[in-house]
């Protein structure tokens, strides 16, 4: 695990060697802190983030569901991430879906295509 301290002191030595090139076009950076499942790295590295920062959370749900938050200055991207499981706690879990739905079919049409499937199994 690596200290504010240490990040710190190699950001002023990338923050010196960048100032040394002569104005140089560059693809915009991203600094990234990414916590995977440790809470409490995640929660150190929110405390250090510049403020304010915006909270992304994918809508969809996949095995990399993450939170990160983000902070976007002029010419960088600051953000830091965790899996939502670390992140966040479970309120309702997932659960197959349940539907209601209204007969498409009468009655006598379904018993007409019960019938009718019966037959085709013989």
């Amino acid at each position: 695990m690596t200290t504010t301290h240490e990040i710190a002191s190699d950001l002023r030595k990338l923050a010196d060697a960048l100032e040394q090139a002569t104005d140089k076009t560059v693809i915009s950076p991203k600094l990234s802190f990414g916590a995977g499942s440790n809470r409490e790295q995640f929660l150190g590295a929110v405390a250090v983030m510049p403020h304010p920062f915006d909270k992304v959370i994918p809508s969809t749900s996949n095995e990399y569901d993450i939170v990160r938050l983000e902070h976007k200055m002029s010419s960088l991207i600051v953000e830091t991430w965790a899996f939502r499981t670390a992140a966040c706690r479970i309120v309702e879990p997932a659960r197959p879906a349940v539907y209601d739905c209204e007969p498409l079919l009468s009655a006598i049409e379904e018993e007409a295509l019960s019938a009718a499937s019966g037959e085709a199994k013989e």
